[in-house]
């Protein structure tokens, strides 16, 4: 009895899955383009107020939010991808819209590493992001927040959507970081 009432309530409730790319598929650049494009003249930058939580809280974000929107749209057409160094090899981001001044800091990672990754004693050459100015896709290949210690660390390669004003995960993929070759020195 306990089976089929539990049938008839999922037969009766409307389930809507997120579309995700099919497991071998790799979601390609072409298949989400840019909604919008750059606006003529675009609007200034508009920060939270200042903060003591990072980036908002560090003058330095800010600077290099300007500098690199100074440089025009380089994502999903009327976007900003900004990346902002937290150490060597390592990036956060952040993302302003052309069209509104809105700057998004609140991002599905805290940090990417590309190279080396030397907590784990190894070498790793990760391509980092890719992205172009007429897709909503970002590909953000390395080690994700192995730096903040936040005990979530791992490396792989994520694909995301831009949806206006976040990222959407449609895939990801856990890589296993290179090793060095038996002491020898030299990296794989």
């Amino acid at each position: 009895m306990t089976r089929i009432i539990l049938v008839i309530v999922l037969l009766g409730t409307r389930c809507e899955a997120l579309p995700q790319p099919s497991p071998g598929v790799v979601p390609r650049f072409e298949d989400y383009p840019a909604l919008a494009s750059a606006p003529a003249k675009p609007a200034a930058a508009k920060f939270g107020p200042p903060s003591d939580a990072w980036p908002e809280g560090d003058p330095r974000f800010r600077s290099e939010v300007l500098r690199q929107e100074s440089r025009g749209a380089n994502f999903a057409g009327a976007f900003i991808l900004v990346q902002v160094s937290c150490g060597s090899d390592c990036v956060y981001i952040a993302v302003a819209d052309e069209s509104t001044g809105a700057v998004y800091v609140r991002m599905p990672f805290y940090s990417l590493l590309n190279e080396p990754d030397l907590k784990r004693g190894s070498r790793s050459y990760w391509k980092g992001l890719e992205y172009t100015p007429d897709s909503r896709l970002l590909v953000a290949e390395g080690c994700f927040d192995m730096t903040a210690e936040l005990g979530k660390g791992y490396c792989g390669r994520n694909y995301y959507e831009w949806k206006g004003n976040h990222f959407q995960l449609l895939k990801s993929v856990v890589l296993n970081a290179p090793r060095r070759a038996s002491g020898r020195g030299k990296d794989r």
